[in-house]
C-alpha cells in the first residue's frame, strides 16, 4: 500500500487552477498566475519543462519546478501551457529587431 501512496505523491497533476506538486497537500499547488517563465529541454523520454514561479508572499525569490512529459503527451501539454500562460509556443516565429533604431 505504501508503494501506491508513494507513486501517487510523486506525480504532478495539471488542473485548471495550476500544477499540483503533492496530491496530499493542496497548499503546494502552484497557480498558473504565479508562473513567470519556463524552459523546455528535450530528453530521451520526452520533454522536461522547468517552470520558474514566485512564492505567494514575495516576488523577490523564485522557485523552480521540473516536470518530465512523455513524448505521447507533449502536444496536449503544450496546448495547456499556451492557454494557461498566454504564451506563444511556436519556435519558428522570432521577433525582428531593428538594430539601427537601437543604436541611435
Amino acid at each position: 500500500m505504501w508503494f501506491v501512496s508513494s507513486y501517487l505523491s510523486s506525480k504532478h497533476y495539471i488542473t485548471d487552477h495550476g500544477i499540483v506538486k503533492n496530491i496530499n497537500d493542496p497548499a503546494q499547488t502552484i497557480p498558473w498566475y504565479h508562473i513567470v517563465d519556463y524552459v523546455e529541454h528535450p530528453t530521451g523520454k520526452g520533454i522536461q519543462y522547468m517552470f520558474s514561479y514566485a512564492q505567494t508572499n514575495t516576488q523577490e525569490h523564485f522557485n523552480q519546478l521540473r516536470i518530465e512529459v512523455p513524448h505521447s503527451h507533449t502536444q496536449a501539454f503544450n496546448k495547456i501551457i499556451s492557454l494557461k500562460l498566454h504564451m506563444k509556443l511556436d519556435e519558428t516565429e522570432l521577433p525582428t529587431i531593428n538594430w539601427k533604431n537601437l543604436q541611435s
